[in-house]
């Protein structure tokens, strides 16, 4: 539960460890920004969302269509709008629910898929956990 709720607080900021964090860390074993999957685009907050690499199923959007979520939520914004107007407890606890779903399938869906990849992809070039945790100097 502690690290769905690290994912929800690390996305909500927008400081995912994506390789252009990482590369502006300075992480040794990380040769540039682009993306690890598709190595076209910078990888970004946004990028790992529209990766060309992602499923096709499973973009952000079509992760929630069978849902029928409404549109702001499948775009990730959660409308303050809609928690002032909940005045019961029973109606923010359903939004409440509603967006943990949002996230856990996210997580799931999307991020986990990406680490998995990026592991991958990582150890085909010899750059272990230990590694990366180093500094490296440019």
């Amino acid at each position: 539960m502690l690290l769905q709720g690290v994912f929800r607080v690390k996305n909500y900021l927008k400081i995912l460890p994506t390789y252009k964090v990482l590369w502006n860390r300075k992480v040794w074993g990380i040769s540039s920004n682009k993306c690890p999957r598709c190595s076209i685009e910078t990888e970004t907050w946004e990028h790992i969302w529209i990766c060309g690499k992602n499923d096709v199923n499973n973009t952000e959007y079509e992760i929630f269509v069978e849902e029928v979520l409404n549109k702001e939520i499948t775009r990730g914004l959660f409308n303050i709008k809609w928690w002032q107007a909940c005045k019961l407890k029973d109606q923010r606890k359903i939004l409440n629910e509603i967006f943990d779903v949002y996230m856990q399938k996210i997580q799931r869906l999307i991020w986990n898929n990406r680490c998995s990849d990026t592991i991958d992809l990582e150890q085909q070039l010899g750059i272990i956990k230990e590694l990366k945790r180093k500094n490296k100097k440019r």
